[in-house]
């Protein structure tokens, strides 16, 4: 009760405080903890074109980040939707059309009503940004933030979690520095550009989503932050200066995104947030010693913040698209009950919650095959306190189909298989 009483005055505190003082105190500030941001905190984008939320909604205090993850079942990714960037189209301003650019049709509030009829709990949303940017301001085209909204409240409306997040906004490697505008980099001498970028387009984000939405609306930093266009990009040997030094960056980029969701106040101060490690990959987890984000300015025991991990794993079965691969051995089953035991004891167990954000098998002909993974994967997931969502699978989206009712259903039956306080 103590606790909830410091969250209420916190938030009460934040909303009354003038934004221009807040700022002005934060310009004057580079460090957060530990942390010396390249950056000041100043807003470069054209505040006429904001997309404001203007809603009310109550946010549960009381929730910790354990029953959250529980609460979100079985999760479904909107995939090769929003995450709309056209490579040879023009780089800015690539409007509303681009949403189609993966050959799929525009998202339908039928579309969303048949994940939840289907029984999805959740649904992440990936965005790009940098290529809806109309000025040289990193102002994001208002039609394009209206548009994610939009998709945003239909699935919110319907009582899914949603997990909104900053998709394909890497940056290519350049010998010399990023190109503006273009995204992040995970180098230093990339540091003063991307934390630019990072800064400006989460605080559009937070005034369009805010106090309108509560703690079913999740933000996820960054995705698969990851060493674009060099040879570490998908794997980084753990003796790497390059990928230490990347490791590092990423830690700052995540507490900045972190930063400037909180300096947003209302509900955004105390909203869960989901941050990846290099790759969103699990093995860079142990590898590099990642460390999440510091939240205990605004959020005492740090319980809003979640690792946000890809698991295609085994990765020879699930993601290899060699048919050699095709069956679900019991060595696999073993490989993965160790990847969740090792979440479980050096993670859950130390009060750090995981959101498996992208997970799947590859289709190789061998449906039997797959169905037994689905219900092993989502049911040891579960059981090892994980939450899972899903984007490799086949949806026709004209006709609101699944590829398979029983593959999909073995997700969903699976997703209900209780925490468990002895998974092993």
């Amino acid at each position: 009760m103590k606790y909830l009483l410091v969250f209420i005055l916190l938030i009460l505190s934040v909303q009354c405080q003038s934004y221009s003082s807040f700022l002005q105190e934060n310009e004057e500030k580079e460090k957060d903890k530990d942390i010396e941001f390249q950056i000041k905190f100043k807003d470069l984008f054209d505040y006429s074109t904001l997309i404001r939320d203007t809603q009310k909604s109550y946010f549960n205090l009381s929730l910790k980040a354990e029953d959250l993850v529980d609460q979100m079942g079985m999760g479904y990714d909107l995939s090769n939707t929003l995450d709309a960037h056209i490579a040879q189209d023009k780089q800015y301003n690539q409007g509303l059309s681009s949403e189609t650019c993966w050959g799929n049709p525009y998202t339908t509030e039928e579309m969303i009503d048949s994940y939840v009829s289907k029984g999805f709990k959740s649904l992440r949303i990936p965005v790009t940004w940098h290529n809806h940017i109309i000025d040289n301001d990193y102002t994001i085209d208002p039609k394009w933030m209206k548009r994610v909204k939009t998709v945003v409240d239909w699935a919110y409306s319907k009582g899914l979690y949603v997990i909104l997040n900053t998709h394909h906004d890497d940056a290519k490697y350049s010998e010399g520095n990023i190109t503006h505008q273009t995204g992040y980099y995970l180098s230093k001498k990339d540091r003063v550009e991307s934390e630019r970028f990072i800064y400006n387009i989460w605080r559009q984000i937070t005034f369009a989503f805010n106090n309108g939405y509560g703690e079913r609306l999740i933000f996820e930093s960054l995705n698969e932050p990851r060493l674009v266009g060099v040879t570490q990009e998908w794997w980084c040997p753990q003796d790497d200066k390059v990928c230490i030094e990347a490791n590092s960056v990423l830690e700052e980029y995540n507490q900045l995104a972190l930063k400037t969701v909180r300096m947003s106040g209302g509900n955004n101060l105390v909203r869960f947030m989901m941050f990846p490690t290099m790759a969103a990959s699990y093995d860079n987890l142990a590898k590099f010693n990642f460390k999440l984000p510091e939240d205990k300015e605004f959020n005492i025991n740090n319980d809003r913040i979640l690792l946000s991990l890809h698991m295609y794993l085994p990765y020879n079965f699930a993601l290899n698209e060699d048919k050699k691969y095709n069956v679900f051995t019991e060595e696999y089953q073993k490989e993965l009950l160790s990847d969740f035991k090792y979440l479980y004891d050096n993670l859950i167990l130390k009060g750090i919650h995981v959101v498996i954000g992208e997970m799947g098998v590859t289709d190789k002909d061998n449906m039997p095959e797959r169905i037994k993974y689905a219900k092993f994967y989502v049911e040891n997931a579960r059981k090892h306190h994980l939450c899972s969502v899903l984007w490799v699978v086949n949806y026709d989206r004209n006709d609101l189909s699944f590829e398979s009712d029983d593959l999909i259903n073995a997700y969903i039956d699976a997703a209900e298989t209780p925490f468990s306080d002895k998974p092993y």
